[in-house]
């Protein structure tokens, strides 16, 4: 939730405080004091990585809307900078293999949602849950809860 909540924060310089509700009249927020330029790099970092070519999700988030993502990876078990021949993921055994985040909001122009997902042992963040990411923000588009740009 905590990463969800500064997601949020990067993507409008509002720390906002969670809610599950349908009215968002009781929902507060506070300036994060993030320097504006600051601000607008981190912002076109997580554009590019979902839509440049480069980006480590670009090939994996596919929305009518554009998102912004940040990708990761937490490791389950340590492998040494010694090892000459590193493993891939998908040869390591389930239970070794890392854990998958994906951090992301949308639209990018005007930011109204931020989905955040771990993939337990899912790898690379972009492929394990770019996909998921496109189709959460494609049904929030379809019931009408945010418009595709």
């Amino acid at each position: 939730m905590q990463i969800a909540r500064y997601t949020g924060a990067m993507a409008t310089n509002k720390l906002q405080t969670p809610h599950f509700l349908k009215d968002d009249s009781l929902i507060q927020s506070i300036d994060t004091k993030i320097p504006k330029r600051d601000l607008r790099i981190i912002q076109k970092g997580m554009y590019d990585v979902a839509n440049r070519v480069k980006g480590t999700a670009v090939n994996y988030i596919k929305s009518k809307t554009i998102v912004a993502a940040k990708t990761g990876t937490a490791q389950v078990v340590g492998i040494p900078q010694s090892e000459k021949k590193r493993m891939k993921e998908h040869e390591l055994e389930y239970f070794q293999r890392s854990q998958a985040w994906l951090n992301t909001y949308a639209p990018y122009g005007n930011p109204q949602y931020v989905v955040t997902i771990l993939v337990e042992h899912g790898g690379h963040g972009g492929s394990a849950a770019g996909p998921m990411a496109g189709k959460i923000y494609d049904k929030l588009i379809e019931l009408g809860y945010m418009n595709a740009k």
